[in-house]
């Protein structure tokens, strides 16, 4: 499925959200609302890596410079 959107930018021009079309919205609302459901070992594994990015022992990457060096591999 292809979303036509706009992006929104701060004055920065960092991205802050995206504008899609009502009806392509209502489309998709119902899979936006749903809650996934993960097994517990994948609960648990997402549990450690935010306290992991609170506590601050992981480096964040930003996602552009991400995308920029899988490109440049």
């Amino acid at each position: 499925m292809t979303i036509d959107h706009q992006v929104v930018t701060d004055e920065a021009g960092n991205r802050i959200a995206a504008q899609i079309p009502w009806d392509q919205f209502e489309a998709i609302q119902d899979r936006l609302a749903d809650e996934p459901e993960v097994s517990q070992e994948w609960s648990d594994e997402l549990t450690q890596r935010a306290e992991d990015i609170d506590a601050g022992r992981v480096e964040l990457i930003d996602g552009d410079d991400f995308l920029k060096r899988l490109e440049a591999v």
